[in-house]
């Protein structure tokens, strides 16, 4: 016969348990959800940056110096990426509009902006050139920073997709006469400055790119 002692759970200890289950879920879930995104966003990067440094080898090895001209270089570029739609001139459809992403400390840029020429891949990410005024290009080892180097490629590896922010899914790379080199202490653009407020691009945290490629922490 059935043991009328073992009595099941009442309503009140379902509830209990359901809320402290429910407690510790809100407090982990998340955590989990941002490390998988970061871990989707670390892998974008290295193969968006793979891609772009072999383009970059491949105009290297078919034209000897990559062009110092914005436009010049995004056409070498565009015949071995797969491209979705190409913008030039006013059109700034293929990147962020000012106020629409931020800087590596989480400020809205909204001054400096010159976002073409640019391209959307098929992928979905963004690839955009701004001019460098040194003129003279430069292999690696010759320059310093500050003075001459080809251009300056910036890419956001997930396109139109948060959040949008530089050091984050938004990186540079210099184009040197003889390599594609992430941000960082070697180049121009070198800053990675998380605590600083201003809103132009020429300070947005660009210098972040090779610790992230790196997996430095910044």
């Amino acid at each position: 016969m059935p043991d009328k002692n073992k009595l099941g759970f009442t309503l009140a200890e379902v509830l209990l348990t359901l809320t402290i289950v429910g407690i510790i879920s809100s407090m982990v879930i998340p955590g989990l959800i941002q490390d998988t995104q970061n871990a989707e966003l670390k892998t974008a990067l290295k193969k968006e940056y793979g891609s772009l440094s072999q383009v970059t080898n491949l105009l290297i090895s078919d034209y000897s110096i990559p062009s110092t001209d914005a436009a010049s270089l995004m056409d070498g570029f565009g015949n071995y990426l797969n491209v979705a739609k190409k913008c030039t001139g006013t059109d700034y459809s293929c990147w962020h509009l000012a106020g629409y992403w931020k800087t590596v400390a989480n400020v809205p840029i909204t001054s400096g902006l010159n976002y073409t020429p640019a391209y959307i891949l098929n992928d979905g990410s963004l690839v955009s050139w701004f001019n460098y005024s040194g003129g003279v290009c430069f292999s690696l080892n010759q320059a310093a920073v500050g003075t001459s180097i080809c251009n300056v490629i910036v890419f956001d590896i997930n396109g139109f997709k948060g959040p949008n922010k530089v050091g984050y899914d938004i990186y540079a790379a210099t184009v040197f006469k003889n390599k594609l080199v992430p941000n960082g202490p070697t180049t121009d653009y070198n800053d990675c400055n998380r605590s600083s407020t201003s809103s132009s691009n020429t300070s947005a945290g660009y210098g972040c790119s090779s610790k992230a490629i790196t997996g430095e922490s910044y």
